[in-house]
């Protein structure tokens, strides 16, 4: 049972992991973002 837990959890850590870095891959190449960031620098 310990061991299923502790799969889960690395599962769910792994999924949020990659979610996470999907939405800043989309955010970065967002011409929108690259704009703000111009203006910002």
């Amino acid at each position: 049972m310990k061991k299923k837990s502790r799969w889960f959890k690395w599962q769910v850590g792994g999924f949020l992991t990659l979610i996470l870095s999907l939405i800043l891959n989309t955010i970065r190449t967002d011409p929108a973002f690259a704009i703000a960031q111009q203006k910002a620098s």
